[in-house]
């Protein structure tokens, strides 16, 4: 009876032990269960945090890219606007030219210098070299003659006198024109004793001896001299 007992005491012992066991490795099982599948979670939270950074900054990207090519086409469009403003005012410019211009009169033929350059010259140094036409001084054109007497030296024929006419060329004028000498009437002659012992500045030689051509730069035209009555 008492080795049944014991027995029985050692199979629940036994059977205690066991239970014991399995509950420690039943529970030590479920520890590691439960820590792979925080394990598990924390990864896909990982992976999902990852995912989630990954389209933020895709779709980042993707407005950034989106703004600058607007930015561009903003750009080239305001260029174009601009590029075709400037044509617009250039074409307008052109037509304004175009209808002044065609406004403008035609430019009517000048007389042929009928009379003595009565329209300017378009190149002014040109004007000595034109043929100057031969006119006769008149006394209308000279308003004290007009009202008074006419003196008897302005009635000889023309250019008696040198120049009665301005001289084309001022500068000419400054210098001497050698006078043709006229011969002089026996009755006129005077004694050597009479003339003036001041000879002039710039006849070197007697009058007599004098050529009567003209001179080489004289412009005016050449008419024969008048003959001494």
């Amino acid at each position: 009876m008492e080795r049944r007992q014991e027995t029985d005491d050692g199979f629940k012992r036994e059977e205690e032990e066991n239970n014991k066991s399995c509950r420690t490795e039943g529970k030590k099982e479920d520890k590691e269960e439960e820590e792979k599948e925080e394990k598990k979670k924390k990864k896909k939270k990982k992976k999902k945090k990852k995912k989630k950074k990954k389209k933020k900054k895709k779709k980042k990207k993707k407005k950034k890219k989106k703004k600058k090519k607007k930015k561009k086409k903003k750009k080239k469009k305001k260029k174009k606007k601009k590029k075709k403003k400037k044509k617009k005012k250039k074409k307008k410019k052109k037509k304004k030219i175009f209808e002044t211009s065609k406004e403008k009169p035609s430019p009517q033929p000048s007389p042929a210098y009928s009379t003595p350059h009565l329209t300017p010259h378009p190149n002014p140094l040109l004007i000595p070299l034109l043929p100057i036409p031969t006119l006769t001084p008149t006394l209308s054109s000279f308003p004290y003659f007009s009202s008074h007497p006419s003196p008897p030296s302005l009635s000889s024929p023309p250019y008696s006198t040198p120049h009665p006419t301005p001289h084309p060329n001022p500068l000419l004028t400054l210098i001497p024109h050698p006078q043709p000498s006229p011969q002089p009437s026996p009755q006129s002659l005077l004694p050597i004793s009479t003339l003036s012992p001041t000879p002039h500045p710039f006849t070197l030689l007697p009058i007599s001896t004098l050529t009567p051509t003209p001179h080489p730069f004289t412009l005016l035209p050449t008419t024969p001299y008048p003959k001494p009555p």
